[in-house]
């Protein structure tokens, strides 16, 4: 999370509960992917979460309770604030499973139509912000989680930012969640303690997610020891972070706010709608997904830099029946566009997919992103190089009904 002076500034103007809600915002919009948060949404003035996140068929309702007064929050303060949250979130729930609530907006999104029937998972998330002694919620409101409707997961602010280090894709997010609601039913979990909690969920998450498991782990260990540069880091681990980078760069460089209307209100539009597909598209890639088809694209643009021509490498997903392709365009290449679309329409009709992702770049900017992610995943970096080295992403989704 970056945050400038003046975010910094307009903070501290607030109210330490309302401040709470504002940098729970900026966490998510920034790691999760602000298309899909929506901050303080109302039905018919009645506040549905202080953060609520929906992609897919999962909703996330993030409540978050802020100790006001400096001083350590005891246990009694702490039963209170779980067992009012317990019972918000899943009054909340209700609401939006029963259909009343019509639309969600962000500043991302404009309108969002709610369909509650697209929905089959309904999670929350309990943000505590406040300095106590560690403690296992489910410990200290047990009643209150027994009696709940929906799955609960108790974080405090600090240790869902550090954790969101780790895990920082909206796929990643949700399966974390999962798994570690798994595993607090098997071992404590504590507040104020989650980088431990973490390592636990680590060490069984073949216990946990059979599917995929060895490599899973093997992934997100190899990773987290990069993050944090410890001694086991290696190169291998700094370099699938690194490539993995690039698709979040992607993102970021198509990402834009909705369209607005006569009076100024952001709305959107049909045409918006289509740009957030093909965001989405990209975002709903973990980690580990990212890490690989960012070095294919690396791999496309060595291979170009080396013959001095465009090169492309070229992917599937069975499961999702969707075509990817990576594209390492050459600086005087100009019909972009037209490679691109050529491209896609052969591998839809060859590997009989119903949708294809292409990103394309120059060789250039291609490979000295990744050098300069690679060197600050290191730690070694200390400046951007110049705007015209950075990736200038180009993306066309499509997509064809059945």
């Amino acid at each position: 999370m970056y945050l400038s002076e003046k975010d910094i500034q307009r903070l501290k103007s607030f109210r330490p509960g309302i401040r709470t809600n504002k940098v729970l915002y900026y966490l998510l919009e920034t790691k999760v992917l602000g298309y899909w948060s929506f901050l303080e949404p109302k039905h018919k003035g009645i506040e549905l979460a202080d953060i609520l996140v929906w992609w897919e068929d999962v909703v996330l309702l993030l409540e978050a309770k802020t100790r006001e007064k400096p001083e350590k929050a005891s246990e009694a303060w702490i039963r209170t604030q779980l067992n009012e949250a317990v019972v918000q979130v899943n009054e909340k729930a209700k609401m939006l499973r029963n259909g009343g609530v019509a639309e969600l907006r962000n500043k991302w999104r404009g309108v969002v139509k709610w369909d509650p029937g697209v929905v089959k998972h309904y999670y929350s998330i309990i943000v505590l912000n406040c300095f106590s002694d560690s403690c296992d919620p489910r410990e200290i409101a047990t009643e209150a989680f027994k009696a709940s409707d929906i799955p609960i997961q108790v974080f405090s602010l600090f240790d869902l930012a550090e954790l969101l280090r780790f895990i920082n894709t909206i796929w990643d997010f949700i399966i974390y969640y999962e798994l570690r609601e798994m595993y607090s039913r098997r071992y404590k979990v504590s507040l104020h303690e989650e980088f431990q909690t973490y390592q636990g969920i680590l060490s069984c998450w073949e216990e946990l997610s059979p599917k995929d498991a060895q490599q899973e782990q093997d992934f997100q260990v190899a990773i987290s020891n990069a993050i944090l540069r410890s001694k086991l880091a290696d190169e291998k681990g700094y370099s699938l972070l690194a490539a993995s980078y690039l698709l979040d760069l992607a993102i970021g460089s198509l990402e834009r706010r909705a369209d607005s209307d006569k009076t100024g209100k952001i709305v959107g539009s049909p045409k918006h709608e289509q740009f957030v597909s093909s965001i989405g598209a990209i975002a709903e890639l973990s980690r580990h997904r990212r890490s690989g088809y960012g070095k294919k694209w690396v791999e496309a643009a060595k291979q170009s830099a080396e013959n001095g021509k465009s090169c492309y490498k070229f992917c599937y997903s069975p499961s999702r029946r969707r075509s990817y392709i990576l594209c390492s365009f050459e600086t005087k290449e100009y019909s972009r566009d037209i490679i691109m679309i050529k491209l896609t329409q052969e591998h839809m009709k060859e590997y009989k997919t119903t949708s294809c992702l292409c990103l394309a770049a120059t060789t250039n900017t291609i490979l000295s992103t990744y050098e300069m992610f690679l060197s600050w995943t290191k730690g070694k970096g200390s400046s951007e190089p110049p705007d015209i080295e950075i990736l200038d992403t180009l993306v066309l989704f499509t997509e064809k009904s059945l």
